[in-house]
């Protein structure tokens, strides 16, 4: 125990094996000036704490460990800043605890971070449980790669009254997250700190957040999770109250259905930014959501379309739409349909709510075969339709002279110019 000026500094290389409650201990007290504590390990065994460090004077905590922390009875890190104190940093391999992996309660009055390399495990406790006081700023957790496990996987509780105070975790391509419990990742705060979730690795358990204005972001993982959606297995998204956004920045592909099951309470903006990929070789495909939808910088629908039969995948919306979302055409069987319009998108709400750019042709989706197409958008009773119409002669066609004029003139013939497409859309949806 230290309790005069100066940083407490713990370095050791080979392996800490104890027979008794602590394997490195480090603790400066409340007379601590221009203090702090720095542990750098390697390998640490003991009874209850592996690693056990409690700063009560100034200064911050920081805590690295490059190989196996064990804790046969109760907490493999435990690490404490307390209020006099600045930052509080964990950095670990390994970590095998009975009860929390790591546990980080921080009073300072700068950031809290823990990042992981290795496999964290607790057994009867959260794999890692991290408090931030009324003092502290943001609350930063990284899974970088390997596990962490627990009856809760992460459980991450920013109660700082600083305004702009955030909890952010994030679980890289390859990681993972698992809830034994039931709950993977739970960010809790008691005044309102937002949340946000950055996942391009797999979480097992249920997402829940606060009741701040939260965001999940769903990023590229290089092998997708089996069986799961979202790169969540056996769990759902409980945003809870405020405005909260779930951001695709990947590509949503392998299922038909609807994404609100996978989001249960409070308001959610669904902001695209990746690829919805509904294209596996087969026309009618729905996904439906539930929310309002956004399409940003790079917003992407790739659908498989039948021509001939008139049929599509289908994006569903039960919602407010704006910015603007390319979509990509898969012509199943290019050639002359038998129908003259092919609904690609559905807006259930206000008619006209959406913008006509709202949903655009890629531009190799914009002649097909021989024939050119436009996305258009039609007001119905419900909301808007983002149809799938034909307005002539593709590109290539016209470089058939002797193909040309006859499918022209048959093109003239059987097909009614744009205004009475819309009349007989208008016409059909009243009969319906």
């Amino acid at each position: 125990m230290m309790g005069g000026t100066g940083v407490l500094s713990i370095t050791t290389t080979g392996t800490v094996s104890s027979t008794g409650s602590i394997g490195i201990a480090a603790t400066t007290t409340l007379k601590a000036t221009d203090s702090g504590i720095t542990v750098n390990a390697n390998n640490v065994t003991a009874i209850s704490y592996g690693i056990f460090a409690r700063n009560g004077g100034t200064g911050a905590v920081s805590i690295t460990t490059t190989g196996d922390v064990n804790s046969r009875s109760r907490i493999g890190v435990y690490a404490r800043n307390g209020s006099p104190g600045s930052d509080l940093t964990v950095n670990v391999n390994n970590v095998t605890a009975n009860a929390n992996g790591i546990v980080a309660e921080h009073g300072g009055s700068g950031a809290a971070s823990i990042t992981t390399t290795g496999n964290v495990v607790g057994r009867t406790d959260p794999g890692i449980n991290a408090t931030n006081g009324s003092g502290t700023t943001d609350l930063t957790i990284a899974v970088s790669s390997g596990t962490v496990s627990g009856v809760t996987g992460i459980t991450a509780a920013n109660n700082s009254s600083n305004s702009g105070a955030t909890t952010t975790i994030t679980i890289s391509d390859g990681a993972s997250v698992t809830g034994t419990g039931g709950t993977a990742l739970n960010l809790s705060s008691t005044t309102g700190a937002s949340g946000t979730v950055n996942n391009a690795g797999s979480i097992t358990g249920n997402v829940t957040f606060a009741a701040g204005d939260d965001t999940f972001n769903h990023l590229k993982a290089s092998t997708p999770v089996v069986g799961g959606v979202l790169q969540i297995v056996d769990g759902s998204i409980d945003f809870g109250a405020g405005n909260n956004t779930f951001r695709n920045r990947s590509v949503l592909e392998g299922f038909a259905g609807t994404l609100p099951a996978f989001m249960t309470t409070g308001t959610v903006t669904f902001a695209n930014t990746g690829e919805i990929r509904l294209m596996n070789g087969t026309a009618g495909d729905v996904f439906a959501i539930s929310h309002n939808f956004v399409g940003e910088t790079g917003s992407r629908l790739t659908v498989d379309v039948d021509l001939p039969n008139g049929t599509a995948d289908r994006l569903q919306i039960t919602g407010t739409v704006s910015g603007t979302t390319e979509v990509t055409i898969n012509p199943l069987q290019p050639g002359i349909a038998t129908t003259n319009q092919v609904r690609i998108v559905e807006v259930i709400g206000v008619a006209g709510a959406a913008a006509t750019n709202a949903f655009e042709l890629a531009s190799g989706s914009e002649q097909i075969g021989l024939f050119a197409y436009e996305l258009d958008n039609i007001d119905t009773p419900t909301g808007d339709d983002f149809v799938l119409s034909r307005t002539g002669l593709s590109a290539q066609a016209a470089e058939l002279p002797a193909v040309s004029g006859a499918i022209s003139e048959t093109f003239q013939r059987n097909i009614p110019r744009y205004h009475e497409r819309l009349e007989g859309r208008a016409s059909s949806n009243n009969n319906e």
